[in-house]
């Protein structure tokens, strides 16, 4: 399903933990996961066994994200930042995949 691609996890805690598992286990080339801090995606993928470990790469900044080329982004975040990191991948060619992807009408 994800062999040979390249994914990028949003939200690397909780419930993206679990999407960072499930990928791996799909296959995926590259993976790229960015936390509420560095720290914190360094910490996540530390707790990798040592095999997966180079699959999964820690990034600083959604900035430095949006630089890699990834073939999906899973937004795995607080409800209410879910919008935001929608509108910051829109105009790219990388397919969204929110989990639970909700926000208020009003602010669309």
């Amino acid at each position: 399903m994800l062999s040979g691609k390249s994914v990028g996890i949003i939200g690397a805690r909780g419930i993206g933990k679990i999407y960072l598992r499930e990928i791996l286990d799909l296959g995926a080339k590259k993976i790229f996961i960015l936390g509420k801090s560095y720290q914190n995606s360094l910490r996540i993928k530390s707790e990798l066994d040592d095999g997966l470990t180079s699959k999964v790469t820690a990034c600083k900044s959604l900035k430095e994200l949006k630089k890699k080329e990834t073939d999906l982004i899973c937004i795995c975040t607080p409800t209410n930042t879910h919008l935001t990191f929608i509108r910051e991948f829109l105009k790219t060619k990388t397919k969204l995949l929110v989990e639970k992807p909700l926000f208020d009408i009003k602010k669309f």
